[in-house]
């Protein structure tokens, strides 16, 4: 037996059933029961002749966050087949590949070895390299590096003023505290002042 597993890539969702009871749409190429599939039927076997060819569905959103959620996912499954030690194949078009490469990144940080996995195959996949940049301006694009910029500018136009403004000052008294009162003169009692 062995298991074949398709993952979709971006924007892809699977094919709805016909509403008035037609026959169904053209099938995608990882969907179940798709042209694909039977070709893989045809020219594929198992070790003992049985071929499985498993679906892998992810939400197909254009965001790194869900195709590492569908990685930590699609590693799960791939640690099934190995428990049952089946031997198996993992291909991925398009951000299917990143699936696939967020699975295998997964496992190999998990220090958990894959031995039955025998293929793996992305087709047409944007392997993005990802780096974390220390400095928040270098992480902004064009234009919302302009909005910061401006941002500091106004903040550098506005702040002079506040700081050049005079404060009102306040006087805080501790609870139950009294007030000094004040001499004559104009002097608060026991300042140097007051004891001319």
């Amino acid at each position: 037996m062995a298991t074949i597993i398709t993952v979709h890539g971006t924007f892809a969702k699977p094919t709805e059933a016909n509403a008035d009871g037609g026959p169904p749409a053209d099938l995608q190429w990882w969907e179940a029961q798709s042209a694909f599939e039977t070709d893989l039927h045809q020219l594929v076997e198992g070790r003992d002749g049985k071929l499985t060819v498993t679906p892998f569905v992810w939400s197909g959103d254009n965001s790194e966050v869900e195709r590492r959620e569908a990685g930590a996912k699609l590693a799960s499954l791939m640690r099934e087949l190995e428990t049952r030690s089946e031997p198996y194949c993992v291909i991925g078009h398009s951000h299917g590949g990143s699936v696939v490469s967020s699975a295998l990144l997964e496992c190999a940080s998990r220090k958990k070895a894959l031995p039955n996995l025998k293929r793996w195959i992305t087709v047409g996949t944007p392997f993005v390299s990802l780096k974390r940049e220390h400095f928040l301006f270098a992480r902004l694009d064009l234009i919302r590096k302009v909005a910061f910029v401006a941002s500091f500018a106004l903040a550098g136009c506005w702040l002079p003023e506040r700081a050049t403004a005079p404060r009102p000052r306040r006087a805080s008294m501790a609870a139950g505290d009294r007030p000094t009162p004040v001499t004559s003169g104009g002097s608060l009692p026991g300042s140097p002042q007051s004891r001319r």
